[in-house]
């Protein structure tokens, strides 16, 4: 199962590939993988499977998106985007007053307009100084641990399968030492 380890909606987008692995093969990955970010609720899912719009071609656009807005490229592309996104939302109010903005109310378009909106929030709010690269897997998260060390996309996945390695090959390497003796 697909680690969700990036810190942030955007970030487990972009980590939903790797050189070895498609996470997203088709429609129902993408809404499998939806409802398990919370991007949208089982009956919403049902709602956008049924839409007939090409859901499973935009989130893989905008997978690649996430990259090319890191990297400063492309923000024009995401501007555009947000835009249409935000003009098909709403302000609701909430009992305590007040309002929160509700996106992604139409099925055809609501996956990608909630990622989209995800994505222009990483690139607002988020402490991009903070961002990593798990040099086992590729896959990006923001550091937030105590004191910004941290190595791996996950210590139960990468981190282990590193240190599991390196113990090995010191194991290995001990033994070769005794056997020339």
């Amino acid at each position: 199962m697909l680690s969700i380890v990036g810190g942030h909606l955007a970030l487990d987008l972009a980590n939903t590939v790797t050189a070895d692995e498609e996470f997203l093969p088709d429609l129902p990955a993408v809404l499998a993988w939806a409802q398990r970010l919370e991007v949208v609720t089982p009956a919403e899912a049902a709602l956008v499977e049924r839409a007939p719009a090409d859901t499973f071609g935009e989130v893989h656009r905008l997978r690649t998106l996430v990259g090319e807005t890191l990297a400063g490229r492309h923000l024009a592309t995401l501007t555009a985007r947000w835009a249409e996104a935000i003009a098909r939302s709403e302000l609701c109010p909430v009992p305590a007053g007040g309002a929160t903005l509700s996106v992604g109310r139409d099925p055809a378009t609501m996956i990608g307009d909630r990622l989209t909106v995800a994505l222009a929030d990483l690139l607002q709010n988020a402490d991009l100084s903070l961002l990593r690269t798990c040099p086992a897997c590729g896959f990006r998260f923001l550091d937030r641990s105590r004191n910004r060390s941290r190595r791996w996309c996950s210590m139960a996945d990468c981190g282990t399968n590193v240190k599991v390695k390196r113990l090995t090959e010191r194991r290995r390497s001990t033994a070769e030492s005794r056997k020339r003796r």
